[in-house]
């Protein structure tokens, strides 16, 4: 005769009659809560899902879309996504990724850095497979770099090929609060 809801903080059902709320029932909230807090700290931990970069919405083989397939990079990045290049693509921009994991692989996929600072700010593990990088300006730096007060448990670069002024990585090794437990660099080609 009506619909009933509980209020999850203090157990206490009630039905509305077609004109108010009346308390109808008094029930232990607690384990409602404990599964809902459950289900919710599950769906937070998302898992990270295999994103083509044209899915992305990179448009390849186009120097004009330098900075649009520098935004949709940084935000299919920066969403936790694992990037799969999957073409050539032009990227001028400048700022930097800031993601807690940052993986990125290639399937014959080339990313042409224009003039631009792009830099992967490190904040957790990094894979990189299989991607090529190359950079049209004079300028140089480096794709990856470590920020201080940060541990890494691996950081990953295998069969990738780094043209141009482009520089892998750069971790502070001065500062004594970032820490990496692993690094593998197996099988780049660098020119």
């Amino acid at each position: 005769e009506g619909d009933t809801i509980m209020a999850r903080d203090s157990g206490k059902v009630y039905r509305f009659d077609g004109s108010e709320w009346k308390e109808i029932q008094q029930l232990d909230s607690s384990p409602i809560n404990e599964v809902d807090d459950r289900l919710s700290s599950q769906l937070a931990q998302t898992t990270k899902i295999n994103l083509p970069a044209s899915l992305a919405g990179l448009i390849p083989n186009e120097p004009l879309e330098a900075n649009n397939n520098y935004d949709k990079l940084i935000n299919a990045v920066n969403a936790g996504n694992h990037l799969i290049i999957d073409g050539n693509y032009h990227i001028t921009g400048t700022g930097g990724v800031v993601s807690e994991d940052i993986t990125i692989s290639g399937q014959n996929g080339h990313i042409i850095i224009g003039n631009s600072e792009l830099t992967f700010e490190l904040h957790g593990n990094l894979s990189v497979k299989g991607v090529k990088f190359s950079r049209t300006s004079e300028n140089s730096s480096y794709l990856f770099r470590s920020p201080v007060d940060v541990e890494i448990e691996s950081i990953e670069f295998v069969n990738n090929e780094f043209n141009g002024n482009v520089g892998a990585i750069s971790i502070n090794r001065n500062v004594s609060t970032t820490k990496v437990r692993s690094i593998l660099f197996e099988n780049n080609k660098i020119s």
